[in-house]
Formats: structure tokens, sequence, C-alpha cells
């Protein structure tokens, strides 16, 4: 059985990036009227961009990659940094000349940054200086051309350092330039369809992250699919008719789909601002919401958690927020409802992935559904299949859900096995996820299939985990899951691991060592805050792979009797 979205399916226009957000702007709202107003402020700094120069900005950056930089149409381009008023702009210049972009987790330590930049084949990466020595040690790792490849820095007043043993290294205001530039000009569907924008990398259950490329028409489509849900929701209508023009909160992080999306691309079109947030800092957020009075947040459950919580967010005034939205990991019903009823405000939830967009599902807000992920976004069809047999199965029934829009993306860089596996003949991708829909149309995950962990939203793959601890003298065998930590409100990578016989000590001393030696090796969202448990064996099935099912259900029953045990 195709499930259909409950809303009329939308025309996608066959523009690339850039010409679509800005010209719809420019159509549609205040931005068209009076391009001075602030399309982005630093809640750090106070620094702000207003749309015109962003404009200017994302044109000059273009401009400097073609003139400068000697980038080509298809190159790649990495960022390399933390959020910042500058991003969008690099971001619809790098798409304006051509370019794709790689955006990178600045929380990357040297062998996951060598990974994507080598897997993208980036031609030049912008960042900080306080990044650069994690870049110095990518580029050992690479081994990249000197001669091909370039480095962008972008903080301001600081003199580009000269130590980087025969790489081009640029100041960022070096870079920009005033000279034309070919621009990209889409105006075919088939060539939206077919030109890849970004490469957004996601964890994969082997372990390295995949290159996930969208295309210009992805972006358009998830833009244009949550334009259409907004104005056919009768709460967020009434908000608009109050504030036309409305400040968003941006504290996820731009290199995240989530953020890259919601946050960037559909605020510009729909004539938004955005309050960038560098470095999380939650009293940081709460303030940056009191005095920009920000109207709309999107989430993750930490942060959500952290509200409810925290004696902090009684301490400053909440009230110009008009809902909030949480993504990337799924919010707990009692969590979301706590959180409505303090703040007097509805908070949805909705479901996507990088491969998707990533809007697939999105709540209603005039009808929130607590613990639902919401309904079908238009032009989106989705199927729920038994995992065992492939059978496609109706309302109310459990299983695996499989998405088809024009949000899908194109596939998986250099791994056409990979997509193959992941999207159908059909053009169905299987998300991996499990869950079902009820007879009004609310769908709602259950559980996950795929191996990943997700940590406050960021994804963590087992094998790249597992592989780290199996190069440990002490360490013989091993298998790492998710773990659910209350306190958290998140999973939690956990590993179990088989010691060598050489190996003795104190159990839990020794496990306390272990971990932080792998947390050493690793990004901090990729740490071991489930710890180390040393047992006998792994279970494995017969052809060797990990049981991770059977781990799962242990820790389960632990948790469930830990929970019954009587409170002193």
């Amino acid at each position: 059985m195709v499930f259909k979205s409950p809303y009329k399916s939308v025309d996608i226009p066959p523009l690339d990036i850039p010409t679509f957000i800005f010209s719809h702007a420019i159509s549609n709202t205040e931005y068209g009227k009076n391009p001075s107003l602030t399309v982005m402020a630093d809640g750090s700094s106070g620094e702000s961009l207003s749309f015109e120069q962003l404009r200017n900005l994302s044109d000059a950056f273009a401009s400097g990659l073609v003139n400068n930089l000697k980038m080509s149409k298809g190159d790649v381009l990495a960022l390399f940094t933390p959020n910042s008023i500058e991003y969008p702009g690099i971001a619809f210049g790098t798409l304006s000349m051509g370019g794709i972009l790689t955006p990178a987790n600045p929380a990357y330590n040297p062998n996951e940054l060598a990974h994507q930049l080598g897997d993208s084949r980036a031609k030049a990466i912008v960042t900080t200086v306080a990044l650069l020595p994690v870049v110095k040690q990518a580029m050992g790792i690479l081994k990249k051309d000197k001669s091909e490849f370039a480095i962008v820095v972008t903080d301001k007043c600081q003199e580009p350092p000269t130590n980087f043993e025969g790489y081009k290294v640029l100041y960022f205001d070096d870079l920009l330039s005033t000279k034309p530039f070919t621009r990209l000009r889409i105006d075919q569907e088939e060539v939206a369809k077919n030109t890849t924008a970004y490469i957004c990398y996601s964890s994969g259950t082997t372990g390295l992250a995949k290159g996930v490329m969208l295309t210009h028409r992805n972006i358009v489509a998830n833009v244009v699919q949550n334009i259409s849900f907004e104005e056919t929701d009768e709460y967020i209508s009434r908000v608009k008719a109050e504030l036309p023009r409305q400040t968003f909160l941006g504290v996820l992080p731009f290199f995240h789909i989530f953020g890259l999306t919601v946050t960037l691309h559909l605020a510009f079109a729909k004539g938004h601002s955005v309050v960038v947030i560098p470095k999380f800092d939650f009293e940081l957020l709460l303030r940056v919401v009191q005095e920009y009075k920000v109207n709309v947040a999107h989430l993750v459950p930490p942060i959500f958690l952290a509200i409810a919580n925290s004696p902090l967010a009684r301490k400053y005034d909440l009230s110009s927020l008009r809902y909030m939205i949480s993504g990337a990991a799924p919010l707990g019903k009692g969590l979301q409802k706590k959180v409505s009823g303090m703040l007097g405000i509805p908070v949805g939830q909705g479901y996507g992935l990088t491969e998707t967009s990533p809007v697939v599902h999105r709540m209603t807000l005039y009808n929130v559904v607590p613990g639902s992920i919401g309904v079908l976004s238009a032009n989106v069809e989705a199927k729920i299949v038994d995992v065992d047999t492939g059978k496609e199965l109706g309302v109310n029934q459990e299983g695996e859900i499989w998405c088809r829009g024009p949000n899908i993306m194109k596939g998986y860089l250099n791994n056409r096995k990979a997509t193959e596996e992941s999207i159908d003949k059909d053009g169905f991708f299987h998300t991996g996820d499990i869950g079902y829909v009820d007879d009004k149309g609310y769908w709602y995950i259950t559980d996950r299939l795929k191996e990943l962990i997700k940590f406050k939203g960021f994804q963590v793959a087992p094998a790249e985990l597992e592989g780290i601890l199996l190069t440990h003298p002490e360490v013989l065998d091993c298998a790492v899951i998710g773990v659910y930590d209350d306190t958290r409100h998140s999973e939690v990578p956990k590993a179990f691991v088989v010691r060598a016989r050489a190996a003795s000590g104190d159990t839990k001393k020794k496990e306390q060592e272990l971990a932080t030696w792998l947390n050493n090796k690793v990004a901090k969202h990729k740490w071991l805050r489930g710890g180390i448990e040393f047992v006998d064996e792994i279970p494995k099935s017969t052809s060797g792979k990990i049981l991770r099912r059977i781990l799962r259900e242990k820790e389960k029953t632990k948790r469930d009797l830990k929970s019954r045990q009587p409170k002193l």
C-alpha cells in the first residue's frame, strides 16, 4: 500500500538554489521592498548582515572562487567552520558559480576531516584560525597536491599563517572579488535533478561516513514543500498574519541538514531573519531569544530537556516565541508536553534524514499529536514494509518506512552499491527506521532497523568505534550499541569488550581507561558516554555478524529492572 500526503502536490520550480531563494524572497517578502533589512545577526558578537549585503557577499565569494582560486563548475569547496553570518554567503556563492559545497563538522578530528576532503575531492577549504591545526594534520594524512589546494581563513583582523608548508593560504576578505564570473543558471527540471549542490556526510553502518549528494532540485523541493505546509497550517498562518517577518534561532549547526535546509534556506526564502549562535551555550541561547525577540526555534531534544529542567530558563523572557520544532532525533511525548505547557506554545516534531533533504514528515501545529512525527509532506509518498517478508503493510501495522519524492537524494558519492541498496527501482528510499501510520494519517517512529546511534541528532557509526577499539592491544573483540541516557535525553554509545587473555587489573578502572583512550581519538559526539562493559563473548550470527539486537535487549532488561527497584 502506498500512502500519499494529505496535501495537494506543489509545483517545484526548475531553478538553481540561489536563484530560487533570492527571487522568491524578493517577489514574496519584505526583502523585495527593503533589502537593507537584517537577514543574519550574530547573537554573540552583535554583528549583522542585511539581505542586500548577503547577496553582494554571495556574488563576491563566487567571483573570488573563480578569479582568485581558479575553481570551475563542478569543483568542490569544503566549509569547516562553526555557524556564522558569512556561512550562507559562502554556501550560496559556491553554488552561484556552479561549485559544490561539502559542509564539515567543526568537531571533526584530522582523520575524519581527511576522509571527507579525500572522498569529496575538495579543491579548497574555508576554515578558522582555531581549526587550522586540524586542517594541517588532515592535509598531512591526505598528502594533497599543494599546487591544487587552497585554504581560506575567515577570522577578521588575523594575518593568514605562513607555516603551511607550501599550501596556498589566504584571508577571507582577500578572496572576495568584484570581477565578472559566469553564473550558474538552471531553468530545466532534468538539469536541476542531476546537478549536485551539496555533499553532506552521513555516517553509515560500514563505519566511514558516506557523502550524500543533494541536488539543486532536492533542496528547492524541500523548501517549497515546507512553505506549502506552513501556508496550509492554521496556527502558522495566524502567526504569519501577526508577524509577517519573523526571527529564527540559528543554534542548529549549519553543516547538519536540519540547520542547513530549515534554518538557512527556508528562513531566507520566507523573508525571515536568523540569529546565529556560533558555539552552543545554553544561557546565551536564552539571552538571544530574549534580546532579539526570537519567534521560531528549531531545536533538538537535549535542548528541550534543558529548557524544561534548567532554572536558567525561568530567568529569561521567552514570551516572543510563537512555536518550536524538534528534529534530528525522537522527542519524548512527556518532554514535548512539558515544554509546550511551560511556554504556552505548540511544540511540533518532524522527521527526515540527510538523504531526504531532510523533511518528509511534519507535525501540524494547529493540532499537535504528542509523540507523532506528523503527516507526509506534499509530493511525498511512503510505504510501510515488513522487514522479514518485504510485504507492504497497512494502517497501524509496524514496519520499515520507505519514502519517495523530489527531495530524495541523487545518491551516495563514489558508492553505487550503497545507493542501489538504499533506493529501489521504484524510487523509494529505504529509511531503516521502523514505524507505523494511524488511521488519521499521523506517523510514528518506534525503532531503528539500521545500526546507527543518534547522539543529540548526530549520527555515530558503531563500526567506526569498533574498528578503533580493535587496535588496542587489550581488546580481543567488541561491539558498540546505543543505550538511552535519561539525563541527556538521548542515545549514547556503549561498548561491550572481550579482553585479550593478557589483560589484567581492576575491571572498572580498566573500563574507564579504555573509554578515555577511545574518546581521545574521535569527535566529541562519538564519545563512549554509555561506558564500556567487559564481557566473555560478543553474540554473533553463524556468518559472523554482530547480533546487536541481543545486546540491546539485555540493556533494555537491565533498564526495566532498575526502573522497578523501590526508591529509598
